[in-house]
């Protein structure tokens, strides 16, 4: 007599594994934020309370001024959240092109930037720090006041994909523009184009959508 509710008791232990998930998922794509009155001031302060960065005094200061003009843009913006993923995409850029642009020589990198002279690398390693941490704490004051964060979204899957598109565009416009190879130039201005459809798409999605690592 028992054996007959086997059937039943294994269609009932799926049903609330799919009702589980289910409900894991909807919680997921909720969007509560925690702290939707939340100032750029404020945000930075919780930032820098905990100590987490140990850059100088003048990355930090501007870093905080750079940090400020960005909120003065997003309170006059009519999408401030799309403006803000602009700002979080364009500091996070800065990153993987000097990331890249640092592992080369002196003579690469006066070709590669404009105004780079030799021994500028300590300015070079300043700009990286500033763009890290404005994207840093962007990204949080985003999390706490749109509730725009979670894994696999909209920026990860950008860093992903545009780091590598970064890394092979400096290498051809390396190319290009040491031994003048003009199919070199023509690829760098393709992965250009790459790079901004993949930014213009990724700001534009929904928040907490999650995307697939490339494999």
């Amino acid at each position: 007599m028992l054996r007959d509710f086997v059937p039943l008791a294994v269609a009932l232990t799926i049903a609330a594994a799919i009702y589980v998930a289910r409900e894991r998922r909807r919680r997921q794509a909720l969007i509560q934020p925690l702290r939707p009155d939340l100032t750029m001031t404020e945000a930075w302060d919780l930032w820098r309370s905990r100590g987490e960065h140990a850059s100088r005094e003048v990355v930090q200061a501007q870093a905080g001024a750079s940090l400020l003009d960005t909120e003065r843009l997003l309170v006059r913006s009519d999408n401030p959240l799309r403006l803000l993923r602009t700002q979080i995409v364009s500091s996070a850029t800065t990153c993987l092109y000097l990331e890249a642009i640092l592992e080369f020589g002196e003579a690469e990198r006066k070709a590669l930037l404009k105004g780079y002279h030799e021994g500028m690398e300590p300015v070079l390693r300043d700009v990286f720090e500033v763009a890290t941490l404005r994207w840093t704490v962007l990204r949080e004051y985003g999390n706490l006041k749109y509730d725009d964060a979670a894994p696999d979204d909209w920026f990860h899957h950008y860093v992903r994909v545009a780091g590598p598109y970064i890394r092979e565009k400096v290498r051809l416009s390396r190319e290009f523009l040491m031994t003048l190879d003009e199919g070199a130039g023509r690829l760098a201005e393709i992965y250009d184009a790459l790079l901004d459809d993949l930014a213009r798409g990724l700001i534009k999605s929904p928040r907490k959508k999650r995307f697939v690592p490339p494999a």
